[in-house]
């Protein structure tokens, strides 16, 4: 069986885990978490009792973590949607999610989707005050600046889906027919 990963990555907020629920029940492809493999390691490892607990490991171990993630997810067969990160916080700075040495484990990368929402939507979501706008807008530029050189560097599409509010079908119907284009490919 062939081997195809799609990575979908979205702002908080941006209502990805809504879409990424609607496609657990296809059976035509693998849905994973990167964040959930490497929480399900660190419990294993009596490192964390709880997902909130992961930021506050060292910069190291949440390394060693990751990159253990990123072999197993590699090793998948088949059609694969891996739901991560384009940046992670961490005490007021921000991380790449994708790196370099990631995209290369990910050797068989067939496409990028991009969850994205208005701002004000997303305010709303979040529960966040009206001045964290300039901050989404920016954190939504650095995203898309990652998955377009990503995209870019390895010669592949980026889909992006706008998830704003009364639109979750439309968006499920965008991510059905993007997935099914790179899958088909």
């Amino acid at each position: 069986m062939a081997k195809k990963l799609v990575i979908v990555m979205g702002h908080n907020g941006s209502g990805k885990n809504s879409l990424i629920a609607s496609m657990r029940k296809s059976s035509k492809y693998r849905v994973v978490n990167l964040g959930e493999i490497m929480h399900d390691l660190a419990e294993k490892k009596n490192l964390v009792t709880g997902r909130g607990q992961m930021n506050d490991l060292d910069d190291d171990v949440r390394e060693d973590l990751r990159n253990d993630a990123v072999r197993r997810v590699s090793k998948m067969d088949g059609n694969v949607v891996l739901d991560t990160h384009t940046l992670a916080e961490q005490h007021g700075r921000f991380l790449p999610g994708l790196h370099n040495y990631l995209t290369d484990a990910f050797s068989h990368i067939s496409g990028f989707l991009y969850i994205d929402a208005d701002p004000e939507t997303i305010l709303k979501r979040t529960n966040k005050d009206k001045k964290e706008k300039f901050s989404i807008c920016m954190q939504k530029e650095i995203n898309l600046a990652i998955l377009s050189y990503h995209a870019s560097q390895l010669g592949i599409p980026l889909y992006i889906i706008n998830n704003d509010d009364g639109n979750l079908e439309k968006a499920q119907t965008q991510l059905s027919r993007h997935l099914e284009n790179i899958f088909t490919a």
